[in-house]
């Protein structure tokens, strides 16, 4: 459920940037194809700072999620939405380099 969740949030920010791209067609268009890839690379930028200080400890609340779902303490919604945003956010960026 998650995966289709952030692959269907991708492809609305696909159609979202598709209908933005057409507003800006002519010279326009580079400008915004520009905008779009520091937008990105912003991201990107911002991901691996935040990762790099962050990351044992997500890694560990991960684990101990995936393990509450075995357990029973947690339903199998709470990892969907888990896998949902993960997905959600590098199918974005994607569309983004695309």
């Amino acid at each position: 459920m998650g995966v289709l969740a952030g692959v269907l949030g991708a492809c609305l920010v696909a159609a979202f940037a598709g209908q933005l791209s057409n507003l800006f067609q002519g010279s326009g268009q580079e400008f915004f194809n520009a905008a779009i890839l520091l937008f990105a690379v912003g991201m990107l930028t911002w991901h691996n700072v935040w990762i790099a200080s962050h990351g044992r400890e997500m890694a560990r609340e991960l684990k101990a999620a995936g393990h509450q779902v075995k357990t029973g303490e947690r339903t199998l919604a709470a990892l969907s939405i888990v896998v949902g945003v993960a997905v959600l956010r590098e199918d974005s960026e994607v569309v983004l380099f695309l």
